[in-house]
């Protein structure tokens, strides 16, 4: 069942390393869409922006731009469904997003995106799974996004009512509209109960995350969870608020489920085979504990197929196919035939070069073009009389070398060689060694 599930795993992290420029550009245009559905759905002043035309522009726009372009185009949006309403409260809600803006640029660049997937995930009681994933990829900073996304979950209803009311053009209730949104805001403690709780659970996560112990990562998820319950409980039992216990502890557990899985994605650790080595240099002496990752590779099938040759004389070929592997998953299947395996042994139609044509086991030198037709006499069987009844060969120590005779000269060898008999239709060569002729 392991061995099933880490192959299903090394199988989807293979498509993604091969698909990744489609994949995250896919991935932000969803996250676009329902970060803009949301501010549609929840803001809404402004009818000219919530057309489906419109979302799916803006979504493609963030599709091939960088994270941070969600953010930005998320926080416009929602400024001008406001500004339909009411100037005065786009001018406040404005202020407030620069702030904001400025601390996720300046701090935590990289997670900016956690504020508008806060606001996202409230809704479904999934945002608990935040900070218990930030804590297990990033640092204690990754609270100040955490943070901002908070601020703007719990800022939206009072911005959205503010914004309904009728404000007359004077100073006085301009102000007292301030006054009412900020005392609003700062009265709702549960805002800054979350952020703080969710601080502690990215803290409490990352640091036991840190420490050699096996299964650290799993415990440190573990304690994230126990910490949200607890957190989200004592400040129930301080300022009496509507946390339904039951909803809180499950999807609790829930967000810990995925963000033990987000981790298992990332890194799965064989805690079987530890390795602890010792070694120093010239300023430290150190003390090393090497846990290895597990990567199980996707089996290969290599594949050989033959075809058996029936009704065929000539045994001296075969016709099969060879299967290589080209790169990671290409199979290229290259067919040989009949016509790949025959060999030519007529030697009239040879052109010798300039030096010499060597062939196994001897070499043929160059005087003047050899003469037709060649003479059949290396037969196996009488090697050893056809060495000692024709004198007129020059044989070298290692090859035998075969030299341009006269007509003449063919003349007499075929009559020295007439005891001979030539089964075969071509010639063939044979490889001597020097002891076969002693």
């Amino acid at each position: 069942m392991i061995i099933k599930i880490l192959e299903i795993r090394t199988f989807l992290l293979k498509i993604y390393q091969k698909g990744r420029f489609i994949i995250n550009p896919l991935i932000r245009f969803f996250v676009a869409l329902l970060v803009f559905k949301g501010i549609n759905d929840n803001i809404g002043f402004d009818t000219r922006f919530m057309g489906t035309t419109v979302t799916l522009c803006l979504s493609l726009i963030c599709a091939v731009l960088p994270s941070g372009m969600i953010v930005f185009l998320a926080m416009a949006l929602s400024l001008v469904h406001v500004f339909k309403a009411s100037m005065f409260v786009a001018a406040l809600m404005f202020l407030v997003y620069v702030i904001l803006y400025a601390t996720l640029m300046r701090f935590s660049p990289k997670q900016a995106i956690v504020s508008v997937i806060i606001p996202l995930l409230a809704g479904k009681n999934l945002h608990y799974s935040v900070p218990l994933v930030l804590g297990c990829i990033a640092t204690p900073l990754s609270a100040l996004p955490c943070a901002c996304g908070l601020i703007i979950y719990y800022m939206f209803p009072i911005v959205k009512e503010a914004a309904a009311r009728q404000v007359a053009l004077n100073l006085d209730d301009i102000m007292q509209l301030y006054l009412d949104i900020v005392d609003k805001i700062l009265d709702n403690k549960m805002m800054f109960v979350a952020a703080a709780v969710f601080a502690l659970v990215i803290t409490v996560v990352f640091v036991i995350r840190q420490f050699s112990f096996e299964y650290a990562l799993v415990i440190s998820i573990g304690a994230g969870v126990v910490t949200n319950i607890l957190g989200f409980l004592v400040a129930d039992l301080k300022y009496s608020s509507t946390v339904r216990i039951g909803l809180l502890i499950l999807m609790s557990i829930v967000c810990g489920l995925i963000a033990y899985a987000a981790e298992f994605f990332k890194r799965v650790l064989d805690y079987t085979a530890i390795e602890r080595v010792q070694f120093e240099d010239d300023d430290y002496y150190y003390y090393v504990k090497a846990v290895p990752k597990i990567n199980l590779s996707m089996p290969r099938h290599n594949v050989r197929r033959m075809v058996d040759n029936e009704g065929e004389e000539d045994d001296d070929y075969e016709e099969h196919a060879d299967i290589s592997i080209v790169g990671n998953d290409d199979v290229r299947y290259e067919e040989y035939t009949e016509d790949d395996y025959n060999v030519d042994t007529d030697t009239s139609d040879i052109e010798l070069e300039d030096d010499s044509r060597r062939f196994p086991g001897f070499s043929m030198k160059k005087e003047t073009p050899a003469p037709e037709p060649v003479p059949s006499f290396a037969k196996s069987s009488d090697k050893k009389t056809a060495y000692e009844k024709f004198d007129g060969f020059d044989f070298d120590d290692e090859d035998a070398t075969y030299t341009d005779y006269g007509e003449d000269e063919l003349e007499e060898a075929d009559s020295k060689f007439d005891n001979l008999t030539d089964d075969d239709k071509d010639v063939k060569y044979v490889d001597y060694e020097d002891d076969d002729f002693t």
